[in-house]
């Protein structure tokens, strides 16, 4: 039985706790928990440009490769990795009740370990002050693991729309209307 998450988040929009099933979905690439994609931060009182920084684990569950990089067997391992973790943001005037932030992601692993990994990304995200909620987001990354003599880059696009009252009625008949087509 999955139950909601306890997240409090302050003025500014950062999760300043949260307490939930550590199971609920999880986006790729080291994006965290799906539900904080829409929990963005705004800027600081008086500031247009700010930094995050912070240290994190990642792990890895890794398989003993063979030649041509095929796993050997079935028993993994889980190795953890520290990485350090940079957010940095601008914020553009805001303009009719939003405000639109830039912002650029870097994660990278510490040390040369047997497994290593870095994600780099950038995109923007609107705040909409009336709805008091991100209203859009549109973020690109990619990112290149190595384990165990074996690599493999990736890339991801994250685009998000916050769906409100006249829209989600809109979005909801237009599926019925789908669904009885079929």
């Amino acid at each position: 039985l999955l139950t909601a998450p306890e997240i409090v988040i302050n003025a500014r929009g950062e999760v300043v706790s949260y307490r939930g099933n550590s199971d609920q979905a999880q986006l790729e690439y080291a994006l965290g928990p799906a539900w904080r994609t829409m929990l963005q931060p705004l800027p600081p009182e008086g500031q247009t440009t700010w930094t995050d920084q912070r240290k994190i684990s990642l792990r890895y569950f890794v398989l003993p490769r063979g030649p041509g990089g095929f796993p050997i067997n079935q028993r993994q391992t889980v190795e953890v990795v520290p990485a350090d973790e940079t957010l940095t943001y601008a914020a553009k005037p805001f303009a009719d009740g939003q405000i639109v932030i830039q912002r650029k992601y870097e994660l990278k692993t510490e040390g040369s370990g047997s497994v290593s990994a870095q994600t780099i990304g950038q995109g923007e995200y609107c705040f909409d002050g009336k709805v008091g909620f991100v209203k859009t987001m549109h973020l690109k990354f990619a990112s290149d693991h190595k384990e165990s003599g074996f690599s493999y880059s990736t890339s991801c696009i994250l685009d998000a729309t916050l769906v409100t009252g006249p829209d989600l009625a809109k979005l909801q008949a237009e599926a019925a209307v789908n669904k009885a087509a079929d």
